[in-house]
């Protein structure tokens, strides 16, 4: 009887390493994941900087042009955003290179809902000129993650549902949550995917856009995914979802 017990014991305690082995495994592999991705994030925000720089030289210098002439006080306001959104950009570029250089990517908690919020709020004057309406449901859910990287993802998926969207339509970011799983899904009322889109999801340098990189989906996925998440693409008939899952913070104990 004694000895049934010591090896339940001895069982109890191999299995109890066992888990922690395969939790420390995953939690290195995730590490890897992250700094493979920061490597990639770095060389397109170097690129994307350099780029970024001339554009915001050229949009003051429009600026102080425009100050000069008679606009409408929505004309001002547009510009102004206009310059903000750069700015803005710049910052997010430079705290991406700054993070990559001290190796390591930056886990907070924050709402995935008011993330959706700022990436669609970046995203308006895409919308305005497409004549496109951004629309959230949902209630918040908190998450624990790399919320630059996270924006970074979210921002590219919500473009590219914009972009695929026809004008006076609508692009909704819906908010659910399924056990342990938070869902962000983002539907277009586009034309859907072509039978090359389908053949090709998630393929670097593939795109079917005239001036696209071919790089939107596949960082965003590649960021999801080193946050133990899943990205897909659903063609529902009336236009393009995308959703993305991602792991719901656990509530803390009472």
């Amino acid at each position: 009887m004694l000895w049934g017990f010591g090896a339940f014991a001895v069982a109890d305690i191999f299995m109890r390493r066992q888990l922690e082995i395969e939790r420390l495994v995953g939690a290195i592999a995730k590490q890897e994941r992250l700094a493979t991705l920061g490597r990639l994030a770095s060389v397109i925000a170097h690129q994307s900087r350099h780029h970024l720089g001339i554009l915001n030289m050229s949009a003051y210098v429009l600026d102080e042009t425009l100050a000069k002439e008679t606009l409408s006080p929505g004309g001002r306001e547009a510009v102004a955003r206009e310059l903000e959104a750069i700015e803005r950009t710049r910052d997010e570029l430079d705290q991406l290179l700054t993070q990559e250089l001290r190796s390591g990517s930056h886990e907070q908690t924050f709402g995935l809902m008011a993330l959706a919020r700022e990436c669609g709020a970046d995203l308006t004057p895409l919308a305005s000129r497409r004549g496109v309406t951004l629309s959230y449901v949902g209630d918040e859910q908190r998450i624990r993650g790399d919320r630059l990287r996270l924006k970074q993802a979210v921002t590219n998926v919500v473009r590219n549902a914009i972009e695929a969207a026809p004008p006076g339509s609508t692009v909704s970011a819906e908010l659910a949550t399924a056990d342990s799983e938070v869902h962000l899904s983002v539907r277009d009322q586009g034309p859907g995917l072509s039978s090359s889109a389908r053949s090709h999801l998630f393929e670097p340098l593939f795109t079917e856009k005239r001036d696209g990189l071919g790089m939107g989906l596949y960082v965003a996925r590649a960021i999801v995914e080193a946050h133990g998440g899943s990205l897909a693409l659903i063609d529902t008939g009336r236009g393009t979802q995308a959703d993305i899952h991602l792991v719901r913070e656990a509530p803390h104990p009472a």
